[in-house]
């Protein structure tokens, strides 16, 4: 992706991200401690913020969580700007987790899937202190568009048990079909297909973020 054919929103989406990353790098971490802590390659990092690459949804939500900032202002420049919490920064995060990966969304325990073939990676960091102390965690290798730029097929999402939580994207049921919804306004879209809301769901799953690791 060439920066000059970004749309207005995602330039002002990587402008932003190009602000997180500068302050933390006039406090003194570099960008490759930087991408450490957010389980990426430097490269990735650095293409994401010299708009090479889109911000997806999940990367997005990983800076969120492992710096603090808002969610909302990093993807939609709502609320206040977000002043990176350096000392939050997990960069030396616990050693490796090892989740199955699944290209498709399961419920239950993803070891005795049958749609489970055996792949596998091992994850660090942030995604690896999430897994650890979560139920039935596995990595769903996305394929697809949601027609807003957040998310892209090969993305890796970490998913775990939703116990009491929600975020914005869930993993849901609907007519005995598992998928990946979106929520709107208070309203959950599938994030393909007819765009209606969906109604009389179960919420099976719950998205934490992307991964990047090698598979093994």
């Amino acid at each position: 992706m060439e920066k000059s054919k970004l749309s207005p929103e995602l330039q002002a989406r990587h402008e932003r991200l190009a602000q997180v990353i500068g302050r933390l790098t006039e406090r003194g971490q570099t960008q490759r401690q930087i991408a450490s802590s957010l389980n990426v390659p430097a490269q990735y990092l650095s293409d994401v913020k010299n708009g090479q690459r889109t911000i997806t949804e999940p990367f997005a939500r990983r800076i969120a969580d492992v710096y603090k900032v808002s969610f909302s202002w990093l993807m939609d420049g709502e609320g206040q700007e977000s002043i990176p919490q350096f000392s939050a920064a997990p960069g030396t995060t616990t050693s490796g987790v090892t989740l199955p990966v699944l290209t498709l969304p399961v419920e239950g325990d993803p070891a005795v899937s049958p749609d489970w073939d055996g792949s596998q990676i091992i994850v660090a960091g942030a995604a690896a202190a999430i897994a650890s102390s979560a139920k039935w965690p596995y990595v769903l290798r996305y394929d697809g568009d949601d027609g807003k730029g957040r998310l892209e097929t090969g993305d890796l999402l970490l998913v775990t048990e939703t116990g009491d939580n929600q975020g914005e994207l869930m993993i849901v049921k609907v007519r005995g079909s598992l998928r990946i919804a979106r929520n709107v306004d208070g309203d959950w879209h599938s994030l393909q297909g007819r765009q209606r809301p969906l109604t009389n769901l179960d919420f099976v799953g719950l998205v934490r973020g992307m991964v990047w690791a090698p598979f093994r």
